[in-house]
């Protein structure tokens, strides 16, 4: 048995504290991975992994962020004193490294090789736990790394909590797409049993789908083309017909979701029409660099509003939608 240690660099990104219910839903999946993931066995390959991971760091910053957190208004609240108090109080250094011990029988896979298994575990983790709890696991500053004379390697995750903790935004304003907490269990076991494992291409729907969720929190959240992503996923979902596409949407959308608002429609044709201007080149083009210091207008803050109107709505029913997937042990919609 060969043991290889790699450490987890990262930088704790949450919780959002003014939703009480976000902060019970991360005090409790957190707690499960602890439990869950510290000394553990994954198959990938044909190899077996066993891994233990060392959370304590972690479990402290969470434990403190989720002591110390209060709503924007009952901050508001306090005197001028309590708020600097607080202020002091709460403040805490959330960088954390997690040694990680891997050992594996297989004596031809190198420490490099480990690594980016690990790596794929640290991608399903974050995935499954936004499903279970949108926005709870942000690996946006995260690095997986071998400092060792033999092993010198840095791999970034760059994985981005934003969308799904907006679905919780839209949810709780206008109360539909129904989004919430569900048992961690739940979410893994549905995942695993899809035996994706390290396939590179989608071949089902529902594989199509998580892979261009996984894409979308790679991008920036200005990024334009996560309105072709969030197509692709929504007509991977509930089908792609030739002809009167919004329509149908809409429609099967409304049988599986059972909305109790209206608009769906105005939205789903907004979202198609920003899609379309985007593929024919009448949406505009931003530059890369995107730095408001050069320059910043009424022009550039509207497309950054209407993109992330249109994209965040969009990717809410696609979460909620995956959601009832699980919680319904199903993984796909027949019509």
């Amino acid at each position: 048995m060969r043991e290889h240690t790699i450490i987890v660099n990262q930088e704790w990104l949450g919780p959002i504290s003014y939703y009480e219910e976000l902060n019970d839903c991360i005090e409790k999946l957190w707690g499960d991975v602890f439990r869950l993931f510290t000394n553990f066995e994954i198959v990938r390959d044909k190899h077996n992994f066993y891994i233990n991971i060392e959370w304590d760091q972690l479990r402290n910053v969470v434990s403190h962020e989720l002591k110390y957190s209060i709503s924007i208004s009952e901050y508001k609240k306090l005197s001028n004193k309590a708020k600097k108090e607080y202020d002091e109080q709460s403040s805490m250094d959330k960088k954390v490294s997690l040694k990680c011990k891997v050992k594996t029988p297989s004596k031809n896979l190198g420490t490099r090789i480990v690594s980016y298994y690990l790596e794929l575990f640290f991608y399903e983790l974050f995935l499954v736990l936004n499903l279970s709890g949108p926005g709870c696991c942000n690996f946006s500053k995260t690095n997986i790394s071998s400092n060792t004379v033999r092993n010198r390697f840095n791999h970034q995750l760059n994985l981005s909590s934003n969308f799904f903790e907006n679905a919780w935004d839209i949810y709780f304003n206008e109360k539909w797409p129904i989004v919430k907490c569900i048992p961690l269990n739940n979410s893994w076991n549905w995942y695993q049993s899809l035996n994706i494992g390290t396939k590179q291409l989608a071949n089902t729907r529902i594989e199509r789908v998580l892979f261009a969720l996984m894409t979308i929190s790679k991008n920036s959240i200005f990024d334009a083309t996560n309105v072709i992503w969030l197509a692709h996923a929504l007509e991977a979902l509930y089908g792609n017909p030739q002809r009167n596409i919004k329509q149908l949407l809409v429609e099967r959308i409304r049988m599986f979701l059972k909305p109790e608002r209206k608009g769906i429609e105005t939205k789903i044709r907004k979202f198609y029409k920003y899609r379309s201007c985007f593929v024919h080149g009448d949406l505009g083009t931003k530059n890369p660099i995107n730095n408001s210091l050069f320059e910043f207008n009424n022009e550039i803050s509207d497309y950054d509003c209407r993109l992330n109107s249109e994209t965040d709505f969009s990717f809410a029913i696609v979460l909620s939608t995956i959601q009832k997937l699980i919680l319904s042990n199903l993984y796909e919609i027949e019509f």
